[in-house]
């Protein structure tokens, strides 16, 4: 294991206002695009090219490329988790002024991916939980009589509400080591009286995002092989971004809650 650089404060930080997590974040990935982008571009410039190598006919995608499908899920699968816990851990050391590169990150994320893996297997497994009164209304829709549109409302809203109560769940499962039950409960502890606010700004940013990565499939998109690899470039930025932009934000949750930024990544 490398070892690590020592927090250079251990007071609270400051709460930040919505400008501030974006500027800062902004800020992060400016002057470690190359670590942030470049890690996030090995998820999407593969799932680029083979989104390009598929038939735009859905059967016939189905049926010559079923083995190119097969593949693209696995590697999603396998890769997914270990770029989001890379990118994650490298923004909270950005976050935090300590210095780290591609290689401490990837091997952070592939250390990290199986129980971040397990905690997400977990979160889903509630989430679904939370969503049986929804299948309950649906199907017993015609015998709830007047009752049916609030009893529908109240099933819909609550795996809504469960899910963003586990909106910094990643972060703490990353950049706190916590995995499975004790992750969800840590992360549902943590956004206590936040969680409308932290959704607003994930609202606004994933909008941004949007915003920005269709304007550069427009732009970008028809050009031969160049431009697969810069649309694919542009939506890594965006996630590398939104990635940071999570980290900020669960920095200042915690600093509402006056925790202290003391605490070192747990070790590899």
């Amino acid at each position: 294991m490398e070892p690590l650089a020592p927090p250079t404060s251990t007071a609270a930080p400051a709460p930040r206002t919505l400008g501030q997590i974006l500027d800062a974040s902004f800020d992060v990935v400016r002057r470690h695009w190359v670590v942030l982008v470049g890690i996030s571009a090995l998820l999407y410039v593969p799932a680029t090219f083979v989104e390009e190598a598929l038939p735009e006919d859905p059967s016939s995608a189905l049926q010559s490329a079923a083995p190119l499908l097969l593949a693209a899920i696995l590697f999603t699968a396998l890769a997914l988790p270990v770029v989001i816990a890379a990118v994650t851990d490298a923004c909270g050391d950005f976050h935090r002024e300590r210095s780290t590169d591609a290689g401490r990150a990837l091997r952070r994320g592939l250390a990290l991916a199986f129980p971040l893996s397990v905690t997400y297997l977990v979160m889903t497994l509630v989430a679904m939980a939370a969503a049986i009164p929804l299948f309950a209304v649906i199907a017993f829709w015609g015998s709830l009589g007047f009752v049916r549109v609030p009893a529908a409302i109240a099933a819909v809203a609550l795996p809504v509400v469960v899910v963003l109560r586990f909106s910094l769940l990643t972060q703490v499962a990353v950049l706190e080591g916590a995995s499975g039950p004790r992750a969800l409960a840590r992360a549902s502890r943590l956004i206590d009286g936040q969680v409308l606010r932290v959704f607003g700004i994930y609202l606004v940013v994933g909008l941004l995002m949007g915003l920005l990565g269709g304007a550069a499939g427009l732009a970008l998109g028809a050009l031969p092989v160049v431009g697969p690899v810069a649309t694919a470039l542009v939506q890594a930025l965006g996630f590398a971004y939104t990635t940071a932009v999570g980290v900020a934000l669960y920095e200042d949750v915690r600093a509402r809650k006056g925790e202290r930024d003391d605490a070192s990544p747990p070790p590899v």
